[in-house]
């Protein structure tokens, strides 16, 4: 079983992916970083295989820097995926790498972003109104910039709609190839871990069958 979350700022990501691997034994929450230097000095074939697989769609790209970012994520994303000994939750994966960036610049919905968040595995959208996700993210101490500066903004304002439409877009495309699991993170702690177990109970007895 493998399971990617993802939701805007606030809605619970890592919180709840790791409150839902304690619960699960067998259960492990990852974090998915860039492929690395480091990743090319221990596995260079590898990287230099998938680094191909990728460079058609690279050369679609005309901003290689952002294309570069998200590909090393899906990249490294890709071979926690495969080397997978046990089931794993993906607290924040490609597909809210890719939000990110195109919340952070605009212009690149104009680029063919939409290949990256097409995988097999299914997606749990993590999803609250938007007043319980400002006060969440208003609430963090030291926030990432994008945090920060949703929290600066009014929960009904430009900024909150561009984030929730951009996230639309990002979860309809992926929807495309995969499941998408939806909860509702608004509510109490407690209830809301219930909600996520009961969400994932079925992929969790299809995967031990």
């Amino acid at each position: 079983m493998i399971i990617e979350c993802v939701g805007l700022p606030g809605s619970g990501k890592t919180s709840l992916s790791r409150a839902v691997a304690s619960e699960l034994p067998l259960v492990r929450s990852v974090k998915i970083l860039k492929a690395s230097k480091a990743d090319v000095i221990r596995h260079p074939a590898w990287i230099a295989a998938e680094l191909a697989r990728w460079a058609p769609f690279v050369s679609r790209w005309k901003d290689k820097q952002a294309c570069s970012i998200l590909v090393r994520r899906r990249i490294s994303q890709d071979r926690v995926v495969r080397r997978a000994a046990t089931p794993l939750l993906l607290e924040e994966g490609v597909a809210h790498h890719v939000w990110r960036e195109l919340f952070i610049a605009p212009d690149l919905l104009q680029e063919p972003w939409q290949r990256l968040v097409q995988q097999d595995h299914p997606l749990l959208c993590l999803e609250a109104d938007r007043d319980t996700l400002h006060s969440r993210v208003s609430s963090k101490q030291d926030p990432p910039p994008v945090n920060a500066h949703l929290a600066t903004e009014s929960s009904q304002g430009i900024e909150w709609d561009r984030a929730v439409d951009l996230y639309q877009q990002v979860v309809g495309e992926a929807a495309r190839a995969r499941d998408l699991i939806r909860v509702d993170t608004s509510g109490g702690w407690n209830k809301t871990v219930a909600l996520v177990l009961d969400a994932l109970l079925p992929y969790i007895a299809t995967n031990d069958q």
